[in-house]
């Protein structure tokens, strides 16, 4: 056993020192400076603050400083209330378009005889989130308001740190895997090591993705609502009826034909095949009737 330690230590000495390494660049959770770095973001005002670069980056040693941009997500919600419904919803497409959004969903309930509303989940570009929202207050009369927001800058640039130092240990991983001359169980146990980084790497990836587009995009969930007092269509007339239930009847009656050809074309093949021995029995029997008959005279 101390033989074939002596004889791979090399390979493990390596293993080690990569797992050193990636602890010593960044603890999980937690980098060295970054509760200090974070917390000065954390209380500034929104807006682009100016923090010493973060760890993580080569130049560890710079005393450089430069602006970091906040990430904030923003979600809103408007209700409202008009006096027509008929416009809103063109009026709402062409809102959107002209502070480049989209909608990522919409409901619409305009059954006749009852009032008629509409909402829509709408993303908008954060940098005109407040724009739309006073342009969209115009479009009826405004019942509610609220609105929210999440910073979320502490972990977007965590993420981006850790991504970085896993996609370092990956790359010493990788390189020591390549010129390891060691019996396969070891090769195999750095792979699967290589294999668990790589899906870390994936799922923070995956979240800064998520986090990204939720900064970068807004949320605005719109409701209009008509007034009770819309007034829905007329009635239909006594000869409006007499006209519909003809209709009807003429239309019911097409669809019976229709139906009754269809059953008649499904049977015939049936009725074709049992033809043949309905005929001879037919004849079988004609024939028993004759010989009967001749006989009794």
């Amino acid at each position: 056993m101390p033989h074939s330690l002596c004889a791979h230590g090399p390979l493990w000495l390596c293993l080690f020192s990569v797992v050193g390494c990636s602890g010593a660049d960044y603890a999980p959770g937690r980098s060295p400076d970054a509760g200090d770095t974070y917390a000065a973001i954390v209380d500034e005002p929104a807006g682009p603050v100016e923090v010493a670069q973060l760890p993580g980056n080569a130049e560890t040693d710079s005393a450089t400083v430069e602006p970091v941009e906040r990430k904030i997500i923003y979600n809103a919600t408007l209700d409202l209330t008009v006096e027509d419904f008929a416009e809103i919803p063109a009026q709402v497409e062409k809102l959107v378009a002209e502070h480049d959004g989209f909608i990522a969903h919409s409901n619409l309930r305009t059954a006749s005889g009852s009032p008629r509303s509409g909402e829509w989940r709408i993303r908008v570009p954060v940098n005109r989130y407040s724009e739309f929202l006073n342009s969209a207050e115009s479009l009826a009369e405004l019942q509610s308001r609220s609105e929210d927001s999440q910073e979320v800058t502490a972990e977007y640039y965590d993420l981006q740190i850790r991504i970085r130092n896993k996609q370092r240990e990956e790359d010493r991983l990788l390189e020591h895997l390549e010129t390891s001359t060691g019996k396969l169980e070891e090769i195999l146990k750095v792979e699967t090591e290589v294999a668990r980084v790589r899906t870390e790497v994936e799922q923070l990836q995956g979240r800064l993705r998520m986090l990204q587009d939720q900064t970068s995009l807004s949320t605005v969930t719109l409701r209009i609502h008509e007034l009770s007092g819309y007034v829905p269509e007329e009635s239909p007339t006594f000869g409006t009826r007499i006209s519909r239930a003809w209709s009807q009847s003429i239309g019911a009656l097409l669809e019976t034909g229709q139906a009754f050809v269809i059953v008649v074309v499904a049977l015939a093949p049936w009725l074709l095949l049992l033809a043949i021995p309905a005929s001879i029995l037919f004849f079988l029997i004609r024939h028993a009737l004759r010989r009967s008959q001749a006989k009794t005279f």
